[in-house]
């Protein structure tokens, strides 16, 4: 059942749906600034992240509220946007994690492995379109592992990572709730409720993410003992 309200003269479709996207890149969009840094760290990484996913849920106003008023084209351009822009949140949620858990070398190592799984959801992307449910298989697979590694926090910033771990974890119930497509009704159907724990997701990770970015932008360099990422395994070690 489709649901519409009129605003001003303009018929919007979906009209919650719409409106948690637009919340929803708001508060990407806060947490993108507040932890900029403009360096290629931990906190700068995890500002891209939510810039990556402001720009997603931004597209899903449009695709969700306003898609009547779009060219077949436009549409599909849309449609590309929001995949796009949550693969690319998937990509520096692992690069994030990299620079802050693993050896210099074994990053560069991984990093590799990070950008071949964007260049297969790309190629699956070209041949199949840009359909859901591969964007739901590519934020799986790539979280998965980010989710253990921000776990396994050396103990003084165990904090910090159970947070991330935490709030990506919540991000991933997101994808089963829009393949089961659980809903209370036609107004607040199983896309709304996946925004909603996306909000939740989002606070969660913003916290973790800002714990070692003090307001100069500076963090702490990775030489504490602690399990880090080996040849995409944990293993007892220091940062170097």
């Amino acid at each position: 059942m489709d649901t519409w309200i009129e605003v001003a003269g303009l018929t919007i479709h979906s009209p919650v749906t719409a409106l948690t996207n637009l919340l929803l890149a708001v508060q990407c969009a806060v947490y993108a600034r507040r932890l900029r840094t403009g360096r290629e760290d931990r906190g700068g990484y995890w500002s891209l992240f939510f810039l990556a996913m402001a720009v997603a849920t931004l597209a899903g106003v449009l695709k969700h509220g306003l898609s009547y008023l779009m060219t077949d084209t436009a549409y599909l351009t849309v449609l590309w946007v929001s995949s796009l822009g949550s693969a690319a949140s998937v990509y520096y949620a692992q690069r994030a994690t990299l620079v802050s858990r693993a050896t210099s070398r074994v990053e560069s190592r991984l990093t590799g492995i990070c950008v071949l799984q964007m260049a297969l959801f790309l190629g699956a992307s070209m041949g199949l379109g840009p359909e859901m449910w591969l964007v739901v298989a590519n934020t799986a697979v790539g979280l998965a592992p980010v989710i253990v590694a921000e776990a396994s926090s050396p103990r003084d910033h165990e904090r910090m990572g159970l947070w991330v771990a935490g709030g990506l974890v919540v991000s991933l119930f997101t994808g089963v709730v829009y393949v089961m497509r659980l809903s209370v009704g036609p107004w607040f159907n199983h896309v709304d409720m996946a925004h909603v724990l996306m909000g939740v997701s989002f606070a969660l990770i913003a916290k973790g993410a800002g714990e070692l970015v003090d307001p100069s932008g500076c963090q702490p360099p990775r030489t504490s003992p602690g399990p880090v990422l080996v040849g995409g395994f944990l293993a007892d070690g220091k940062y170097t």
